[in-house]
């Protein structure tokens, strides 16, 4: 799923949870770093969003955040801090005309600030910045509530049998790859 940067509108929904974050500072580097505090935020997020199994080795995650981080040449970090504390880490991977999603991962304390929703918010507005014309919020997969908040942030666009179209949120459909 992508979105033309220049025909986004924020919902009354979006605008909410900008007005809700307005107290975030959010530092951007373009070339992501990994610290202590960014594997521990990390630990948390899995364990509190995915049931991680507790025993897993911290080698392991240290592993998966190298790949996150440092997986693409041209990556984009955005850390999110309220108050001195970083609560979220946002990776967005630097193409030609777009920028895309990677992923973030965010403290659970912070559920009713709806962290996901504006990081995206802030993704899309960098893009904007940087003069992309689109950007990639990555699979949409109706059935997965994970992934299916992505029709959300209109209007939209899927890759449809190799061809981009306009999403309609009440169609049947079955996407090809």
């Amino acid at each position: 799923m992508r979105l033309e940067t220049t025909n986004f509108q924020n919902s009354r929904s979006h605008k909410r949870t900008l007005k809700k974050n307005h107290d975030v500072q959010i530092i951007t580097l373009s070339r992501p770093q990994i610290t202590p505090e960014k594997v521990v935020l990390y630990d948390r997020y899995v364990k509190s969003k995915h049931g991680e199994d507790q025993d897993k080795e911290i080698d392991n995650e240290i592993n998966v955040l190298l790949n996150i981080h440092y997986g693409y040449s041209r990556t984009i970090e955005m850390d999110y801090y309220l108050g001195g504390r970083l609560i979220g880490v946002g990776i967005v991977d630097e193409g030609k005309d777009a920028l895309s999603s990677n992923y973030f991962y965010y403290d659970t304390d912070f559920l009713d600030r709806r962290l996901g929703i504006f990081s995206i918010l802030q993704e899309v507005e960098l893009a904007q910045k940087l003069g992309k014309k689109y950007y990639y919020l990555g699979f949409y997969i109706e059935e997965n509530p994970k992934m299916s908040y992505k029709k959300y942030f209109r209007p939209n666009q899927i890759l449809d049998n190799g061809k981009w179209r306009e999403f309609q949120e009440d169609e049947d459909f079955l996407l090809e790859g």
